[in-house]
């Protein structure tokens, strides 16, 4: 049943998407490159190509940014924008998790932490009308 939640999260979003503004577009195009970027950074890192420590930097970069965005669209009307939050708000959650993950060497609880990441990319992508 929790895989269920990013999936109805995206289908909803594809669905109110065309109320949304330019601004929220925006916003959710670039937590969808956000999560791409961490998505690249657990992949490179899993495969031993990216150090430890370069990978959690980039990881709190990405963090950052979507606590950034985030923020953004919590301050916009309610509608659309809220549940892009919540979905910014699951992707930052998963996107410090990854790199609790990574401090701890757990390659295991990284690779269950990249396909959560993957979910929300694709809650975003599909809420933005494109594909991953």
């Amino acid at each position: 049943m929790r895989r269920a939640g990013p999936f109805l999260a995206a289908v909803f979003l594809a669905l109110a998407g065309c109320g949304g503004t330019r601004e929220t577009a925006s916003q959710t195009a670039a937590l969808a490159s956000w999560a791409a970027t961490a998505d690249m950074m657990a992949e490179a890192w899993l495969a031993g190509a990216a150090p430890r420590a370069y990978t959690m930097r980039a990881l709190r970069g990405v963090g950052d940014a979507v606590s950034a965005r985030r923020r953004q669209l919590d301050d916009q009307p309610a509608g659309v924008e809220s549940d892009i939050a919540g979905v910014a708000g699951r992707l930052q959650s998963a996107v410090a998790e990854l790199r609790e993950a990574v401090a701890g060497g757990d390659r295991g609880r990284a690779g269950a932490l990249r396909e959560r990441v993957r979910a929300e990319r694709r809650a975003l992508t599909a809420a933005r009308g494109t594909s991953p």
